[in-house]
């Protein structure tokens, strides 16, 4: 194989990579914000199902709630203009979910995550497998996104600038 050839084979890749990277991101920044904005809108009803899993005091349930839509939308919004930090907010708020998810799998709850609150109210009622596989493919997107960075060595903006 030739130089120019190689070097087009490398480029080629790299772009595929850069592509998906966005790909990954947009679309994780586009469900945050979404499930964030449904959950602004309705706060009470989203501390209603975080209230329904019996993990914290009914003194915290709203400000929890509340504490919940700000932390998702500031990360979303710094995974759109990918400042530092946004990554591990998204990381972080998806672990938090997948364990709780998990938890209520484990009691039999089959209560709604309130992802998506008003959207999945029109629709049938999903379970609560399925919502977590969901959480499991928004990890590997993280991951495939993490991976993306480490690989081309591109580096988020700092976030104040």
């Amino acid at each position: 194989m030739s130089p120019v050839s190689n070097a087009l084979e490398q480029n080629r890749v790299a772009l595929a990579g850069l592509w998906l990277y966005h790909c990954c991101r947009l679309t994780i920044v586009a469900v945050f914000l979404w499930s964030g904005l449904t959950k602004m809108l309705h706060p009470s009803d989203f501390a209603a199902i975080i209230a329904a899993y019996g993990l914290l005091p009914e003194a915290l349930v709203f400000p929890a709630a509340i504490g919940l839509i700000v932390v998702e939308l500031v990360a979303a919004t710094g995974l759109l203009f990918e400042k530092n930090g946004s990554l591990l907010l998204i990381t972080l708020q998806l672990l938090l979910f997948v364990a709780v998810l998990s938890y209520g799998i484990y009691l039999g709850l089959d209560i709604d995550c309130g992802c998506l609150d008003r959207m999945t109210q029109r629709r049938k009622p999903s379970t609560i497998c399925a919502v977590l596989y969901a959480r499991y493919s928004a990890v590997a997107c993280r991951c495939l996104s993490i991976f993306w960075r480490y690989v081309s060595k591109s580096k988020p903006r700092p976030l104040f600038c």
